[in-house]
């Protein structure tokens, strides 16, 4: 309760009449979930909720974060990746916690926003819908499928996945090209690079953590021989604006 209610006025308001309920479950296989109850007759669905993995979210935030922005690589000898979220006096599990719910949260808003297909999902509405709004900004049909407008920047796109077994892991070379290729996009994290809801939920976690409650939010890439690779979010760069101008409109800002 207290990783909810310490959250923005501005996200609160959001969702006071359209997050339903939290739940806890184990064994999720990855950290949360969010999903909707009903639709109506346009595909819309105004009412979402929560489901977290009690087990993973006992990990303080700062652990919790390299273990999941390292999950689709291998852990080789003298590489790591290092994800760092808050400053040591709030590096504890509410805080991890309240990470999570922005993700979460994300999902939940998009759920009712005309421009993502939820409910609705064959072919025609989903071209419809990436046409405008967020997902417009990255995303498009290409060859009847779903592609980021940045796939020929980001040839890598499509071998990175999260909470990854370890015989799919990647090396941590892909890492550190992922992250030397990100600032030549708009997506402000390797995770918004997965998919278009993925995109909408993890930019407004990490626009709200940085910019609306100024927390850090950084990746650090070490490898042997090689100075380290450090990124950051890209909420005060030009290549994030767009996204960023529609973000706080959805939040009234």
């Amino acid at each position: 309760m207290k990783a909810l209610l310490s959250l923005p006025p501005a996200v609160l308001r959001k969702i006071e009449s359209s997050l339903a309920f939290i739940s806890v479950v184990r064994d999720l296989g990855g950290t949360a979930y969010a999903d909707y109850l009903v639709t109506d007759d346009k595909g819309f669905a105004p009412y979402g909720f929560i489901v977290f993995d009690t087990e993973v979210l006992q990990r303080k935030a700062n652990e919790w974060a390299t273990w999941k922005e390292s999950s689709p690589f291998v852990n080789e000898t003298g590489s790591k990746l290092t994800a760092t979220i808050e400053e040591s006096a709030n590096d504890d599990r509410v805080h991890a916690i309240q990470y999570v719910l922005l993700h979460e949260i994300g999902h939940v808003i998009s759920f009712s926003l005309e421009e993502f297909p939820w409910a609705k999902d064959d072919k025609q509405t989903v071209a419809k819908r990436l046409s405008t709004g967020f997902p417009a900004e990255s995303w498009s049909i290409a060859n009847g499928r779903v592609a980021s407008r940045f796939d020929a920047q980001l040839p890598w796109r499509g071998d990175i996945h999260y909470y990854s077994a370890p015989e799919h892991q990647k090396p941590m070379a892909l890492a550190r090209q992922a992250y030397a290729d990100l600032p030549n996009t708009d997506f402000p994290t390797l995770y918004a690079t997965t998919n278009f809801n993925d995109d909408f939920a993890d930019s407004f976690a990490s626009y709200v953590h940085t910019e609306l409650q100024q927390k850090p939010w950084e990746i650090r890439i070490e490898t042997p021989g090689e100075e380290p690779l450090i990124y950051k979010t890209c909420w005060q760069e030009e290549r994030c604006r767009k996204k960023r101008l529609i973000l706080e409109s959805i939040l009234g800002l």
